[in-house]
């Protein structure tokens, strides 16, 4: 199962913009069909023998084809006073989810900052920088950072299997056995040769030249469901632009095993602020495969 990121989405008012979309789909459709019932009432009226004799021909011109522009004036008139307020409304959500947007990822970066420390613990502060990347399309984007050299690297996307976030996003679609799923995958450019950043990891000549001053590169998959390793929906990245004190420690099981505790926590941690859907619930699950029989018939 893959979860799609839009973000922006998931944050803001689902009952309002229910409400305010039903408005946009139905009123305009209603609209029509009460002008159309309105201008053959009116003009079948008009037609009647004997009708122009008894009320006078300003009564038969009235409601004749002509009444239609009678009949045109205030339905659209409504229409426009529907549709008014969805736009400003749409307008308003649109700002409000971008503020909320941007302080749900302000406030994720701060538990990556909290984090660091936590995963390594004999560094110091600035020497690791960390981000969470996640799917668009197909390709993962860091969307959440916390490095001091923050423009570096920005704006990279890894495609699946390209690089330590690619390598861990493959691993975890791809591998039947959840625990190799959850696996991190770990880089070290002192280890590795330019064919084997082009052969192994596909990288491409502008991720080699963005990327040159990175040392070192662990990525750990984030699930929806950690435990079963099911509906990947990002990677927790950790990386460093200059050698770790205790050079071990990327090969340590202990550290591998807490890489892992740390990137379920990821998944609480985005759940939290909104930036994924939370899980459905059964009752949801159900109304869905309702509506989308309905849908189907």
């Amino acid at each position: 199962m893959h979860y799609p990121l839009s973000m922006r989405e998931n944050i803001g008012g689902p009952s309002q913009g229910a409400r305010m979309a039903l408005l946009r789909k139905y009123t305009f459709p209603v609209v029509l069909a009460i002008f159309f019932v309105s201008y053959n009432l009116l003009n079948g009226v008009s037609r009647i023998e004997g009708f122009d004799y008894r009320f006078g021909s300003w009564a038969a011109f009235v409601l004749s084809w002509q009444s239609a522009y009678l009949v045109w004036l205030p339905a659209l008139t409504g229409y426009l006073l529907a549709a008014g307020p969805h736009y400003r409304w749409q307008r308003t959500l649109a700002a409000d989810k971008r503020r909320a947007y941007n302080e749900a990822v302000n406030e994720c970066s701060e538990w990556l900052r909290r984090v660091i420390p936590a995963l390594f613990p004999d560094e110091e502060l600035g020497r690791v920088r960390a981000n969470i990347s996640m799917p668009r399309e197909d390709e993962l984007e860091a969307v959440i950072r916390h490095d001091v050299d923050a423009q570096r690297g920005r704006g990279l996307r890894w495609k699946r299997g390209c690089g330590a976030s690619g390598a861990a996003w493959l691993d975890a679609v791809s591998t039947d056995e959840p625990a190799e799923r959850r696996k991190p995958i770990v880089f070290r450019r002192e280890a590795t040769t330019i064919a084997d950043m082009k052969r192994r990891w596909h990288l491409t000549r502008e991720q080699l030249e963005l990327t040159k001053h990175i040392i070192w590169v662990v990525s750990v998959p984030i699930f929806a469901e950690p435990k079963d390793a099911s509906g990947f929906i990002g990677v927790l990245s950790f990386d460093g632009l200059r050698r770790l004190r205790n050079e071990d420690l990327l090969e340590s099981q202990d550290f591998h095993e807490e890489a892992v505790t740390w990137a379920e926590a990821a998944t609480v941690q985005l759940r939290k602020v909104g930036l994924v859907p939370k899980k459905p619930r059964a009752p949801d699950l159900l109304w869905a495969r309702i509506r989308g029989l309905i849908q189907r018939h």
